[in-house]
């Protein structure tokens, strides 16, 4: 589900499986994970996990608008781009916080904008 929502070329399954356990255990407290994947599955006529990619597409394309879903999306996405791994994927060296911030590494190296 993680890497049909959010797809990076070079990403292993391992960091998609990550991210989802932490997202889904992240919201455990209110259950949207087991919904989730009850609301995907009874669409089916076998599990999420068992259904081919056009299929998973559909199921989620027909309970985007639940607030269940949105909820497990926003906290994928969270996990996701925190993770180290994604960062190098998608060239993020990650935060600055620790290096006193980007303001003196290069972020204001720009020449196309006047100094006035």
């Amino acid at each position: 589900m993680a890497r049909l929502l959010l797809p990076y070329e070079g990403l292993a399954d391992e960091v998609y499986a990550e991210v989802l356990n932490d997202s889904l255990a992240a919201v455990a407290d209110d259950s949207p994970g087991s919904r989730l994947e009850t609301m995907l599955s009874e669409q089916q006529t076998a599990a999420f996990v068992d259904i081919d990619e056009g299929a998973q597409l559909a199921a989620m394309q027909a309970i985007e608008n639940e607030v269940v879903f949105s909820s497990v999306l926003a906290t994928v996405k969270a996990h996701l781009y925190n993770h180290p791994a994604v960062w190098k994927v998608i060239n993020y060296e990650g935060p600055s916080y620790q290096h006193g911030g980007y303001l003196h590494r290069g972020a204001g190296d720009i020449d196309w904008l006047p100094r006035d």
